[in-house]
């Protein structure tokens, strides 16, 4: 039987339930897009900020890790300069303490003295005793003296006694002797002199470096004081070249840089490219100036600093410590980079691990996400396919996954079976077939019990309607007068035994739509489906010729 819905079954007969069959998403719409905008972006996002969080954190760490090793290394270097000066000024002290002992005035052993003390330390470039002005109150007898011949480069012309050791310039193992020069202008003599006479008591001084024949010198005295009385110095020289190698050699084998600042903030050694230029100028007429003056505070220990170096290219992290015999500085330069580049290398590892990582990541998230877009657009098509009633040629359901889209395929399926069951009953009812029923999926399915119960009425009302038509064509057929029925088109529509009996007519002739109504019947004067009564009608009307069906 043709129904109404056999038409469009037709026409969409060609269609299958595939994902092209779906109207593409915008990527801020779709799953996939979702996924990617509110999932995966966000992972690589935070990700990068914990690799970016990482970097910095080990960065700082190795900034403070490396300014607590340079600021070790800056006390080391400190403490090793340290026992260089107090060792110096140690010998200063004991070449005084004699004197004060017992050795004051007698200028022939104090000069043999201080011959002996340069003679044992090599570290010494000279040894000397200084005494004020007939100190010891024999300058113009001691000159007079035959002794003086035998010490004659250690007294001055009015025989003040000022004996220097020091070593040859060309010839280090030769000492010579020659008398004290510019004492009442000079810091190791004046200085001393004028700190005892403010302080009160003996304190040792160490000088600022200078040049003295070709060699950066400075130079360690102590006062001598006998009975409270400023009598004179003792005191060393050193070479600074020895302190210089020093440096070069502890900072080089670090990787870092060393300036050596005096009390007075004059460089004595620096050990950069810029070592020449540097070396005895004043701190405050060299680039470095404003850059070390935080160094510099707080006693010569302050905050370490990060900065660009004036000179050098590059940053760099500088800290400082102090040599307290003296009042010197040690400052130390270490380049950033020696932080930055093993922080570099292990970011830059952690990111090419963590990228690859992410591809193979990403690889297997698209490659997954597509098997479930593919899958979830199949449900979607076949949801609009049986929107539109289109039940019969759904196909292509993932029903076979143990996941949730597997568990939605199966749930569809059964929906699609439920829908295919109840659309055939529906097309057996339109055809008069109401046998069919609709299997109950539940105690809950009103649908189904609603579309049986009406096909059980739909029965019930046909086979009682088929029992009044029985019963009404017996009666007719048992009439005593003919009868039949008229449409508006003088068609019979019904006519009863009796009328068939008494016309004589064959019965093909009354079939219903036949037009042979008897003459003095007009089409004006019936109305349709009225019953007339075959002895209401004339005479001469009651006979129907007999013709063969037109």
């Amino acid at each position: 039987m043709t129904t109404k819905n056999d038409a469009p079954r037709a026409e969409r007969s060609d269609r299958d339930a595939t994902p092209e069959a779906v109207p593409t998403l915008s990527p801020y719409r779709s799953l996939a897009g979702k996924l990617l905008i509110f999932g995966f972006v966000p992972t690589v996002i935070i990700l990068m900020a914990a690799i970016g969080y990482a970097a910095w954190s080990s960065f700082e760490h190795g900034k403070k890790q490396e300014e607590v090793l340079l600021r070790n290394l800056a006390r080391e270097i400190a403490l090793e300069i340290e026992r260089g000066n107090t060792r110096a000024v140690l010998a200063a002290e004991v070449m005084a303490e004699a004197q004060v002992s017992g050795m004051f005035g007698d200028r022939v052993r104090s000069t043999e003295y201080a011959h002996r003390v340069l003679d044992r330390y090599p570290e010494f470039t000279g040894a000397y005793f200084g005494y004020e002005p007939n100190a010891d109150t024999s300058d113009a007898a001691f000159l007079a003296s035959p002794a003086a011949k035998a010490i004659g480069g250690a007294l001055d012309a009015k025989g003040r006694f000022l004996p220097y050791w020091y070593r040859d310039q060309n010839d280090p193992k030769q000492i010579k002797l020659d008398p004290l020069l510019n004492m009442e202008s000079s810091l190791y003599y004046q200085g001393v002199r004028s700190l005892f006479q403010t302080s009160g008591y003996p304190v040792p001084i160490v000088t600022e470096p200078y040049v003295y024949e070709g060699k950066m010198i400075v130079e360690q005295t102590f006062p001598i004081v006998i009975d409270g009385t400023f009598k004179g110095i003792a005191g060393v020289d050193r070479a600074l070249d020895d302190i210089l190698r020093f440096l070069v050699t502890v900072a080089g084998s670090q990787g870092v840089d060393a300036f050596l600042i005096s009390r007075g903030r004059r460089i004595i050694a620096a050990t950069t490219a810029n070592d020449d230029e540097l070396r005895t100028a004043a701190l405050d007429e060299t680039a470095y100036g404003a850059l070390f003056q935080p160094l510099l505070a707080a006693g010569g220990a302050g905050m370490p600093v990060h900065a660009e170096d004036p000179l050098d290219s590059g940053r760099f992290v500088y800290v400082s410590a102090v040599v307290p015999t003296g009042d010197w500085r040690v400052v130390l330069r270490g380049s950033e980079e020696r932080v930055i580049g093993p922080v570099r290398r292990s970011v830059i590892q952690i990111v090419v691990v963590a990228g690859g990582a992410l591809v193979v990541v990403v690889s297997i998230f698209l490659a997954t996400l597509n098997r479930l877009r593919r899958r979830i657009r199949m449900a979607v098509a076949a949801a609009d396919q049986l929107a539109v009633g289109d039940v019969d040629e759904i196909k292509g359901l993932e029903t076979e996954g143990d996941d949730e889209i597997g568990q939605l395929g199966r749930s569809f399926a059964k929906v699609v079976d439920s829908f295919r069951a109840i659309n055939d009953v529906c097309v057996a009812i339109a055809g008069g077939d109401f046998s069919k029923s609709v299997p109950a999926r539940s105690d809950r399915d009103v649908l189904a019990g609603a579309i049986n119960e009406i096909t059980e009425r739909r029965r019930d009302a046909e086979a009682e309607l088929a029992e009044k038509e029985a019963q009404l064509r017996l009666a007719l057929d048992n009439m005593l007068d003919g009868m039949f029925v008229l449409d508006s088109d003088l068609n019979f529509v019904l006519v009863n035994e009796r009328h068939r009996k008494l016309t004589g007519v064959p019965a093909e002739i009354f079939a219903p739509g036949r037009s042979r109504a008897p003459s003095g019947i007009s089409p004006n004067a019936v109305t349709s489906g009225r019953s007339i009564p075959t002895s209401s009608l004339p005479i001469g009307s009651r006979n129907w010729p007999v013709a063969p069906p037109g």
